[in-house]
């Protein structure tokens, strides 16, 4: 499975308005379906959050899980947005958050 960034300003669109939210641990996940066999993903972190060092920390560790999680995760696009609380999360912890979100889009669609 391939995964890649978003990039362009409709998939965030797209994501708005027809995403399904789930927040847990001051994190929220918005996702919604693709063509298979890809995964997007972004991050949103608010310079409020912290200094570039951190948000961009953050980022990384997103990054990271995805990779981990990339064969368990449904195939689409995903959001990942941080309060200025939860830059700090460890990765095992967004790992856990991605775990739970596939638990929640597999009993919300079907």
């Amino acid at each position: 499975m391939t995964s890649k960034s978003l990039s362009r300003r409709g998939e965030f669109e797209l994501l708005k308005n027809q995403g399904v939210r789930f927040r847990k641990s001051n994190l929220q996940i918005v996702y919604a379906p693709s063509p298979p066999d890809l995964i997007k993903f972004a991050t949103a972190v608010s310079k409020k959050s912290g200094n570039a060092v951190k948000r961009n920390k953050f980022r990384r560790r997103v990054r990271e899980a995805f990779r981990i999680c990339a064969d368990e995760l449904a195939c689409g696009s995903y959001l990942v947005s941080a309060s200025a609380t939860s830059i700090t999360i460890e990765l095992k912890d967004i790992i856990e958050v991605l775990s739970d979100h596939q638990s929640f889009l597999k009993a919300k669609l079907t």
